[in-house]
């Protein structure tokens, strides 16, 4: 009631009555009386004003059939004034308010009656939830054992219809007037912020709250903001906040604090009726036309249409979906010609015997192996595997055991780099991204940042300040770094649902989603919002035209299209998308690393240094001398000179036919991993002493 009420309520007054009610709630006024001097309709002079949710209405009189004024929200207002005069024999106004539940929107799957949960549980979108209150606070981490005990795990929050779901279970459970956090199943975070929930899908949505209700796109007034002190994730809501319904309610915290003892289980529904599959797992591919671009591609044709690296070729393991691999070869024991025998008696390519990695159950092919010195342009592994030294330091695992990044200072990195206040290193791309990356208070990683209103030429606006093109909406996948390409925060995620759009070449869409590779179809780790391309992989087969990856143990092996192979980017697990990109020069036929050349001029052969087989028949110089000398590859350069140490990892060297009339010594102090040498048939004279020094392991000449 107003003030006074029964009596004259006075002149020139202003009183205001503010109720705010739980979240999800609306509040209804009910006028019972109002007496209040206003002379014309428009009560201009004294009035009673009513606002919510933006709204204002004011009243001089009960508004008849519509006395109840209802408002959107958990909040209303109600303000009385009167003029200076014309006060006298009036008594103000009298009313009661009372509250209702909301009902919130969100949509709901047509099958949903198909499901049930047990106990207590609420379903929605085919789960069951559960919200559990302790006696004490708890950890993020104990919190997840407590839903694992109950098969379960931490909520996983795919879109807004979701979090609204969750908003209003949260926010209407009986006894949580007070209680404001609720651990949810985001965590597991991994390096440049990609978190994952707790059941193994991908973070495709989120909702991080902001230090302030104003609305800013600088990221260090949001969350995320402890990097990678701060790996899990908890729900805060504020019960009485003006704001009713802000469903940007995430903080990242520290796993191991005991911030809250409330969360939030979710399990699969139980299907009443159970047909089948919960899921349809038919994911659409897009597929290229490929052309012929004139790579040599070192690879076998399954005869299912898909192909593989050729070194995989009979090598006792079924590595095409037909096995087509295997067929047609040695059932005797033995070998292929290009083939490295274990001492098991299994075959490997010659391409894996001396790689510094064991192929061989029984390590004979890394056995007694002489790892060539590395060569001045190139990095030497702990391992002795040779990479290219632009390779080295560049966020990149290129050595086979990592340490390429290993021990790396600032001046050695090849690529942009950002150091942060603790002397932490991160690729330059994270600077100014829209996400913290560097740990503690000061964010000086999205520090000093240019006003990104001056980068209005960007086509695709991330809602954190980050700016990106278009090609990364609806896209999931990372780059290089592992960064996630796109809005750090996922917000390119969003909105995909029902999208006509055809996906990009060699991906395929999520079920009522986004896009994802086609190398992230059965990799073993979810990809698409519920993991539906990890469903069904056993009889997943790779696209016709497709690269498949080899395979590892449990897996059918990835594909990748035709044009990421040899495109000097790494797409498979074990590179052998890398593998073999060498071009077979002209007068050669190249299988693996095994290459039989028939030339005329022997000057600067183009051929890989990484040879393991090699058989040149050298004849027909143009210059006019017909014989040719084997010398040392720091000797002085004559016309006609063959140098065995530029191919320092060769096993087989037969270069017979070919005019060679001189072995100067130390021609071969390089080739300590030759056990084959075939010189018939030349013109060797008198041989000098050290002239075959370095063949330690030869058994055959």
């Amino acid at each position: 009631m107003s003030k006074n009420y029964f009596n004259d309520y006075g002149e020139d007054l202003q009183h205001t009555w503010t109720i705010i009610t739980r979240l999800w709630t609306k509040v209804l006024f009910t006028f019972i009386e109002i007496d209040v001097y206003s002379p014309e309709d428009d009560c201009g002079d004294d009035y009673v004003n009513v606002s919510y949710s933006g709204e204002h209405k004011v009243y001089c009189k009960v508004p008849g059939k519509s006395a109840v004024v209802e408002s959107s929200g958990n909040w209303m207002q109600i303000e009385f004034y009167s003029d200076v005069q014309y006060t006298i024999g009036h008594t103000g106004f009298l009313g009661e308010y009372r509250t209702e539940l909301l009902n919130p929107e969100y949509s709901q799957p047509a099958d949903n009656d198909n499901y049930t949960c047990q106990n207590d549980s609420v379903i929605f979108q085919g789960s069951c939830y559960s919200l559990f209150r302790l006696s004490e606070d708890i950890t993020w981490k104990d919190a997840e054992e407590e839903c694992l005990a109950k098969q379960a795990h931490l909520v996983s929050i795919r879109d807004i219809d979701e979090m609204t779901f969750l908003h209003f279970m949260i926010s209407t459970a009986e006894g949580n007037e007070t209680k404001t956090e609720t651990y949810i199943g985001l965590g597991n975070r991994q390096k440049y912020g990609v978190f994952r929930w707790t059941d193994g899908t991908p973070m495709s949505y989120t909702a991080w709250a902001k230090q302030s209700d104003v609305d800013t796109t600088d990221p260090t007034d949001s969350q995320p903001d402890g990097a990678s002190l701060e790996a899990c994730v908890m729900l805060v809501l504020n019960p009485d906040s003006l704001v009713a319904l802000n469903f940007d309610l995430w903080h990242d915290v520290a796993c191991a604090a005991k911030e809250t003892s409330q969360f939030i289980c979710e399990r699969p529904a139980d299907r009443i009726n159970d047909t089948g599959s919960l899921v349809d797992v038919q994911l659409p591919v897009y597929m290229p036309d490929v052309d012929d671009d004139g790579r040599r591609l070192a690879v076998f044709h399954c005869s299912s249409g898909e192909f593989i690296n050729e070194v995989f070729f009979c090598d006792g393991k079924d590595d095409c979906i037909d096995r087509s691999d295997e067929k047609n070869c040695p059932n005797d024991n033995k070998c292929l010609a290009n083939q490295f025998q274990c001492t098991d008696g299994a075959c490997i390519a010659l391409a894996f015997f001396c790689d510094t990695v064991s192929h061989c159950l029984d390590n004979s092919d890394e056995t007694a192996c002489k790892y060539p010195e590395c060569e001045d342009y190139e990095y030497t592994c702990e391992s002795q595997q040779c990479i290219n030294a632009k390779e080295r330091c560049d966020f990149v695992e290129n050595c086979f055991d990592g340490t390429d990044e290993k021990d790396c200072e600032k001046n050695d990195y090849n690529v942009e780099v950002f150091q942060c206040y603790d002397g932490t290193l991160l690729p330059g791309e994270v600077h100014c991204d829209g996400m913290i990356d560097c740990i503690g208070n000061t964010h000086e990683d999205e520090n000093n940042c240019p006003n990104q209103e001056i980068l209005h030429q960007r086509e695709f606006y991330c809602p954190n300040g980050e700016l990106e093109v278009v090609p990364s909406k609806c896209m999931y996948d990372f780059n290089v770094f592992g960064l996630i390409k796109g809005c750090r925060n996922v917000k390119h995620l969003e909105d995909c649902r029902n999208k006509n759009d055809t996906c990009p070449e060699s991906t395929m869409r999520c079920p009522n989603s986004y896009c994802i590779p086609l190398r992230y179809r059965c990799d073993q780790k979810k990809d698409c919002p519920y993991g539906e391309d990890e469903n069904e992989c056993e009889s997943f087969t790779c696209p016709e035209g497709s690269f498949r990856c080899n395979s590892k143990q449990g897996s059918k092996g990835l594909c990748i299209s035709p044009q990421h192979v040899c495109d000097g980017v790494i797409h498979c697990p074990d590179m052998d998308d890398e593998l073999l990109c060498s071009a077979c020069p002209e007068g050669c036929a190249c299988n693996d690393l095994s290459y039989a050349c028939n030339l005329t001029v022997d000057v600067s052969l183009p051929l890989p240094r990484q040879l393991r087989k090699l058989s040149l028949m050298l004849i027909n110089d143009t210059t006019g001398n017909n014989t040719r000398v084997l010398r040392p590859i720091d000797d002085d350069p004559e016309v006609n000179a063959f140098i065995p140490s530029m191919w320092p990892y060769l096993i087989y060297l037969d270069i017979s036919h070919s005019e060679i009339s001189e072995v100067k010594p130390g021609a071969f102090d390089k080739n300590r991993n030759v056990r084959h040498l075939h010189l018939h048939e030349n013109k060797l004279g008198e041989l000098q002493e050290g002239s075959f020094r370095g063949l330690e392991q030869l058994r055959f000449m």
